[in-house]
């Protein structure tokens, strides 16, 4: 085992510490769920799938934004303030990742980079215990790879840790990619998804429970980088509690004076940001229902309820009570940690059979960050069994068992 790879072993070991340590609304914010074969560990099944167990939810960009003028504005695509694309004070959004997608830079080679930058931000913004900070997540350790078969429909999946709205893309680029695995060689091999459909998967807090399937999902292909791929919105409302322009815009954080410590496994880290910026940052997390993470008394009444009051949302919960920005602590089954979100994807049939890396690469509105996680894949040739089945035919992930997995995979590999 190389000393890298011992070192994230290592970060497995104590993330159970960790976790209690970090402050909940500073631990990370969403994951790569499905397949199971991702390098930075998220999974589908386990009690919560948002809980980021598995420091799976700290590989992302910071304080990324659009080069040019938003491009997302129709309501119906916005997840935040969304009926303001005015341009102006008031549209506090207008350069977050999400107002053109995948036009904003990000670190690293589209897997994210640990803590989002090379310095510790307050929000969050700091790598697993034995990963150095920044450190590139395609250097992470290469995992068995999940068969996807040339022209076949796949399931893919991402969870929840802090709501910041926007929305989502899956991309493939091959190990062997002249250049190497970058951001570039991603951009240029976009997913489509199957059809509209998408789905709620909870983790095993709630056992046995069936999939919830969403209204229609929005898919945007206007204004999109690479142009005329598409990209889905994030189905999950966070709360609305206020206008996020009154928290102050445009303050940059202080990279050079420590700000403060934080306990990170065995010791403690020094984080910087800076007073106006970590209070510009705080307001408007507390605006989406950060606040919410220790206090349930107003929702009580909603029994199907997961954090927002009603009609406190941003925009219109895709199924009673399905909303929220971050976990609570004492109803985590009701938070949005506690469900995947399931999407199908199109494998091209042109693809060349071989090793690649699928992204999935998270565009937010409420926050200028970009998350990225990387699973391993290897495309092969069609089997004597029709794989490229619609969306009503794919089997459901909880709905095969772990030896249909096993010789499925078998099967596609051999």
């Amino acid at each position: 085992m190389t000393a890298r790879a011992r070192a994230f072993v290592c970060a497995f070991v104590v993330v159970s510490l960790c976790l209690c340590l970090v402050p909940e609304g500073a631990s990370g914010h969403g994951s790569l769920t499905w397949p199971p074969s991702n390098r930075q560990g998220g999974q589908i099944d386990r009690s919560e799938p948002g809980d980021c167990s598995t420091f799976d939810c700290f590989w992302f960009s910071q304080l990324t934004g659009i080069p040019g003028n938003p491009t997302v504005n129709d309501p119906d695509d916005r997840t935040y303030n969304i009926f303001d694309s005015s341009n102006g004070p008031s549209d506090w959004s207008r350069s977050s990742p999400w107002r053109a997608p995948g036009s904003a830079p990000v670190r690293g080679s589209g897997c994210g980079v640990a803590g989002g930058s090379d310095i510790v931000l307050f929000n969050g913004g700091i790598s697993p215990p034995g990963i150095a900070q920044g450190m590139d997540g395609i250097e992470l350790p290469e995992q068995n790879p999940y068969a996807w078969e040339m022209g076949s429909v796949q399931e893919v999946a991402f969870s929840l840790r802090a709501n910041h709205g926007g929305g989502y893309q899956y991309r493939l680029c091959p190990l062997d990619s002249e250049g190497g695995v970058t951001e570039e060689c991603f951009q240029k091999n976009p997913l489509n998804f199957a059809g509209t459909t998408q789905w709620l998967q909870y983790g095993s807090i709630y056992p046995n429970q069936p999939r919830f399937e969403l209204p229609p999902m929005r898919i945007v292909t206007e204004g999109v980088t690479p142009p005329g791929s598409q990209w889905a919105r994030n189905p999950i409302p966070a709360c609305d509690f206020c206008s996020q322009a009154s928290c102050g815009q445009g303050i940059p954080p202080n990279y050079t004076d420590a700000s403060g410590t934080m306990p990170w496994g065995n010791t403690s880290v020094p984080y910087y940001g800076g007073a106006d910026w970590i209070n510009m940052t705080h307001c408007g997390a507390v605006c989406s229902g950060e606040a919410l993470q220790t206090s349930f008394a107003h929702n009580q009444s909603r029994t199907d309820g997961l954090l927002c009051p009603p009609g406190g949302v941003q925009f219109p919960e895709p199924l009673p009570g399905v909303s929220g920005f971050v976990r609570n602590i004492s109803y985590p089954e009701r938070s949005i940690t506690a469900f995947n979100v399931v999407d199908l994807v199109v494998v091209p049939t042109d693809i060349a059979p071989g090793r690649y890396l699928l992204s999935w690469r998270w565009d937010c509105e409420q926050s200028p960050q970009i998350w990225q996680n990387c699973a391993d894949i290897e495309v092969v040739k069609p089997s004597n069994v029709a794989s490229s089945a619609s969306s009503s035919e794919v089997v459901p992930v909880r709905a095969r068992t772990r030896s249909q997995r096993r010789h499925a995979q078998e099967v596609a590999l051999n």
